[in-house]
């Protein structure tokens, strides 16, 4: 390897690609560095392309310098490896041959890394010994603050035993003092405790009329809601009495009209003679006076309807207000022990939610009830219509009809030829 080395760098000089130097004997390959060995390289393709014209490869721009970044590098090392293979290089070549350092720096990187390795490991022990250092530390601080509370307590109990050693000498004296001081505090309590119970009189005062507010509060509560369980009932009462006048109402028309199909049956069952005025104007007098009768029937009904229809709708009116004002207590009370954290606010909110699950049934029952009545008078009135068409005979009404007009224009024929009789 030295005689290869010595040739190469002969060669070099020779080509003024290296500069004549005293360190011919210790330069070899493997010691170039990466930027020295581009340039060599670079320096002979520019003397070959120059020299032969045959050459057709494209050096990259005037290289003075060797490329810091690594996509520089990169791009350098793969141009000059293509030249070198379109010569005809038939080695391994190729851009890492351009950019790997030396053996010499892979060594010195080796040697840094391995003392890096060896530094972090004495900085992990030295960490370590610092954590217990540290742990050491706040032991002896936690001893140092206990022996501090320590002292401290004992300087308290040696200034009470100086205190006490002071007063043996005065014992008399010292105690008669103790003795003004324990009746001067014992005075403070009596005094302290008689302001107590002056305060607390008042407070023990306000309390009870509060229970008692309370208290009323909720037999107010429980009377409206009695009241309004009456209110619900009386107008379902109402509602019945109201279905049950209408139903009346039903039964005087079917009467009537049953009346008038006995008269005209009457009137048809008459087998002898012709239908006089008379008696036509005595069945007409007698229909109007049926009818005027099931007429004032149906009125005195009617107004028995319109009155139970105000009185449902006060009982409707404050039924209404005493819900509101019963949904106003009820969440008054349950929004004031709620926010009081008291253990009653469970009790008020469940109280409120019952009062609403029960007003929200009775509207429903209302409702059934109601639909219920609608669908029984609409089923009343088509038997009512299916009866009346049923009583219906066109034909023999018309042919009686007839007779009787018949009956009645000669009636009258004979009363005018009466009258110019009389005249004449």
């Amino acid at each position: 390897m030295a005689e290869a080395d010595a040739f190469i760098f002969a060669a070099l000089q020779q080509s003024g690609m290296l500069e004549a130097s005293s360190q011919g004997s210790s330069w070899s390959v493997s010691a170039l560095t990466s930027d020295a060995f581009i340039a060599i390289v670079f320096q002979f393709l520019t003397q070959l392309q120059t020299s032969d014209d045959n050459v057709t490869f494209t050096l990259p721009s005037t290289l003075t310098n060797t490329p810091v970044g690594v996509a520089a590098r990169h791009r350098v090392g793969s141009k000059l490896a293509n030249i070198l293979k379109e010569l005809g290089y038939a080695g391994d070549c190729g851009y890492n041959h351009f950019l790997y350092p030396k053996e010499a720096e892979e060594q010195a990187l080796e040697q840094v890394q391995k003392q890096v390795d060896d530094t972090e490991h004495r900085i992990a022990a030295m960490r370590k010994v610092l954590d217990r250092e540290r742990g050491e530390l706040q032991q002896v601080e936690q001893h140092v603050l206990e022996t501090q509370t320590t002292g401290q307590e004992m300087q308290k109990q040696l200034a009470r035993q100086k205190q006490l050693i002071t007063m043996l000498p005065q014992a008399q004296a010292n105690i008669a003092k103790l003795e003004s001081i324990f009746q001067k505090n014992a005075e403070k309590k009596a005094e302290i405790a008689q302001q107590m119970e002056s305060a607390r009189d008042p407070l023990l005062k306000e309390y009870a009329q509060l229970e008692s507010q309370k208290s009323n509060r909720k037999a107010r509560c429980r009377q409206l809601i009695r009241e309004m369980k009456t209110f619900r009932s009386d107008m379902l009462e109402l509602t019945g009495v109201i279905h049950s006048k209408m139903e009346g109402v039903r039964v005087l028309e079917r009467i009537h009209e049953r009346q008038l199909a006995k008269l005209d049956k009457k009137k048809d069952c008459q087998d002898e003679g012709p239908m006089t005025r008379n008696m036509y104007t005595a069945r007409i007098m007698d229909i109007i006076k049926q009818v005027h009768k099931q007429k004032q029937d149906i009125t005195k009904i009617l107004d028995d309807i319109k009155g139970l229809q105000k009185q449902m709708n006060v009982a409707s009116e404050k039924l209404k207000r005493t819900e509101a004002v019963a949904e106003d207590k009820l969440y008054t009370a349950a929004s004031k022990s709620k926010t009081s954290n008291s253990g009653k606010s469970e009790a008020y909110v469940e109280c409120y939610r019952k009062f609403a699950q029960v007003r929200e049934l009775f509207e429903e029952l209302i409702v059934l009830v109601g639909d219920v009545g609608k669908k029984e008078n609409i089923a009343r009135d088509l038997q009512n219509w299916i009866s009346q068409l049923e009583a219906r005979d066109s034909s023999s009404h018309l042919d009686k009809v007839l007779a009787d007009l018949e009956s009645v224009r000669h009636e009258n024929g004979t009363l005018q030829n009466e009258l110019r009789a009389c005249s004449e």
